[in-house]
């Protein structure tokens, strides 16, 4: 069953930002492979993946299970 176009993953978004917000967590980190162009629109911009924090650099993440051709990306609260 196809979920695409429901609103699924938006929503699974908006809900961690609200509870990275409700924890006072400033800046949210991530990489994709396939999402280069969603997340953009929820307010992440594309960054070098050596411009990550030291702790999202010491994650198995972004160690070995994300391959080097993943896409940075980093929301700031208030931009």
């Amino acid at each position: 069953m196809a979920v695409e176009g429901r609103g699924i993953g938006k929503a699974l978004v908006t809900a961690l930002l609200a509870r990275t917000a409700e924890r006072k967590i400033g800046n949210v980190a991530l990489l994709t492979t396939t999402a280069m162009d969603y997340f953009p629109r929820m307010g992440f911009t594309a960054v070098a993946r050596d411009s990550l924090p030291e702790g999202v650099k010491a994650s198995e993440e972004f160690k070995s299970a994300c391959p080097d051709t993943a896409t940075a990306m980093v929301l700031v609260p208030g931009q």
